[in-house]
């Protein structure tokens, strides 16, 4: 009998190899994950944050979408979760292109970004801190991800971001490479599932010319349902400064919703345990024009 535990697979063969080392990559991150906070244990600044974050996706067709995300930060000083200290607010349009192989499709859950090697996202952030007017923040992003299908049943996601930025008028720019390692597991009927994921992201800042930050994140989603898919994760932050390390530990909870035109062919909204084109009236959302799709694989960029 089949484990609930048990991954998907998505057709592909396996070769040791290739196997061996997808294997070491992640063993690898777990081990800088769990080595990195004793590395900087002499850092001179510590603080805990809580990063809430809500993301709404929208399919306009099989290959675009747009995407947008409201995150605030809040530190927590003695256990306590303080006000707002920083707030993220965005709005961006994603492309899909080069359809992965038909060898990797997984017939029981559509994804356009699960099923293209490439995703390219464009949009722009504001940001701004109560407590600082001067540091409000306009931002124009820019986004190139490959991805690829590993043994295992291993998703690898390598982000390209480029920030344009305008800080209290003074412009500068960051270039943020992200690595994400991703594994999605049935863990009962219909559609829930968890996808375990562990990232690092490197912090390049025009105004020191220098790497600046790194951030590292390991967690999981939870898919509840195809147009909802929260996201919980420990988030470990290292900014470099010249008078020394300010270390970040934070709390990240992700609410995702996902959304679609009613429009789009059928054989785009496939359900979860079969294959099946998802009720007009599935979750009682029909009625606000739009369908259900899964969420896996989308992931948000706030609180950089």
């Amino acid at each position: 009998m089949r484990s609930i535990l048990q991954p998907r697979r998505i057709g592909s063969r396996r070769h040791p190899a290739v196997t061996s080392v997808c294997t070491r990559l992640l063993w690898g991150l777990m081990v800088v994950f769990l080595l990195t906070p004793a590395m900087v244990a002499g850092a001179e600044q510590k603080e805990e944050q809580l990063w809430p974050e809500w993301d709404v996706y929208y399919r306009l067709n099989p290959d675009a979408r747009l995407f947008f995300m409201l995150a605030p930060t809040r530190e927590i000083e003695n256990g306590q979760v303080g006000d707002i200290d920083e707030l993220e607010a965005g709005a961006s349009v994603e492309l899909g292109v080069l359809p992965i192989a038909r060898a990797h499709h997984d017939p029981t859950r559509y994804d356009a970004d699960r099923m293209k090697y490439l995703r390219f996202r464009t949009g722009f952030r504001y940001l701004e801190s109560p407590g600082d007017p001067d540091s409000d923040e306009w931002r124009i992003v820019v986004e190139l991800t490959p991805r690829a299908v590993l043994p295992l049943d291993v998703h690898l996601d390598f982000r390209n971001e480029f920030d344009l930025r305008w800080i209290d008028d003074e412009y500068s720019w960051r270039y943020r490479p992200r690595f994400w390692l991703e594994r999605d597991f049935n863990i009962g009927p219909h559609h829930l599932a968890l996808v375990p994921f562990g990232s690092v992201e490197f912090f390049w800042d025009s105004r020191s010319d220098d790497w600046v930050r790194t951030l590292y994140k390991v967690g999981t989603a939870i898919a509840i349902k195809p147009w909802f898919a929260p996201e919980v994760y420990w988030g470990h932050q290292i900014d470099d400064h010249s008078s020394g390390d300010t270390i970040i530990d934070a709390l990240g909870i992700t609410l995702k919703f996902l959304f679609y035109r009613t429009s789009l062919p059928p054989t785009i909204l496939p359900d979860h345990a079969g294959g099946i084109e998802v009720p007009a009236d599935a979750g009682g959302r029909a009625g606000a024009g739009v369908e259900l799709e899964t969420l896996l694989r989308a992931h948000g960029d706030g609180h950089g």
